[in-house]
């Protein structure tokens, strides 16, 4: 787990353009992209008001790894976006194996510190 307190956030995110499916269950997988992703979330654009508290299955591509992480995620907030149409959504992974947690912390760790090195 890693934690920087940073703006009032629990985990570190991570700057992303990642790919991703996603589906409130019971209904089709949606083609989207995450916005910004940690070990314990990620905020993503939808094109629907999906309501706080649904719980989505979200499939996020990562460059390197042959297939998805797949992970079961919670709505906390949900925000309209004016310049464009759709949502940003914010979710916690309910649901996320131990080996995709720290591949994704081992990625947040590796983009910080390249980051910081000149």
């Amino acid at each position: 787990k890693i934690m920087f307190r940073k703006n009032r956030r629990e985990y570190v995110r991570l700057p992303a353009h990642h790919l991703i499916k996603y589906r409130v269950l019971e209904k089709e997988r949606i083609f989207s992209f995450a916005r910004n992703v940690s070990s314990a979330g990620l905020c993503f654009h939808c094109k629907e008001n999906i309501p706080i508290g649904s719980v989505v299955e979200i499939l996020i591509n990562f460059p390197g790894l042959p297939e998805p992480v797949k992970v079961l995620a919670k709505v906390t907030w949900l925000k309209t976006l004016k310049s464009t149409e759709g949502f940003q959504a914010g979710v916690r992974f309910v649901n996320i194996d131990d080996n995709s947690r720290s591949f994704i912390n081992e990625r947040i760790l590796k983009f910080f510190k390249g980051s910081t090195e000149e």
